[in-house]
């Protein structure tokens, strides 16, 4: 299936997830707008990248480099506001996770364009003791 165009209807899913999926994708800007449409405006995108906390800012060469498993663009810290930024309306939260593949604490990132279902997740997640940032 196309990340960035799935042909799938308006609002039919509560929850996207994509976990190490971005940095394979030519646009990642259309494939979260795609999966954007697909959760409407009270649900929520999903998203892990690889390692975004390793470096400060993303780098984007624009073409699948073989050397590195085919990716478009290595994620920095930036990640979650290069996002925000260029999606009207798009809130975000990251809770401190743990990657069973890499071995790695990172982070786990999640998107709406609405900030009471963020909300509303965040307090959950606080009441574990799970360290929570909103980002805007």
């Amino acid at each position: 299936m196309d990340m960035m165009d799935t042909g799938l209807a308006s609002n039919s899913f509560e929850l996207v997830a994509s976990t190490h999926v971005l940095e394979h994708v030519s646009d990642d800007m259309a494939a979260m707008r795609e999966s954007l449409r697909l959760v409407g405006s009270e649900g929520v995108v999903h998203v892990c990248v690889p390692t975004p906390t390793h470096t400060w800012t993303t780098k984007d060469w624009g073409f699948p480099d073989p050397k590195i498993a085919e990716h478009y663009r290595d994620y920095g810290a930036d990640f979650p506001q290069r996002i925000v930024k260029q999606i009207a309306g798009l809130s975000s939260v990251s809770v401190a996770g743990y990657d069973v593949v890499t071995g790695s604490s990172d982070l786990v990132y999640f998107f709406s364009l609405s900030e009471y279902t963020l909300e509303k997740m965040g307090r959950l997640w606080q009441s574990k003791a799970l360290a929570t940032t909103r980002l805007y």
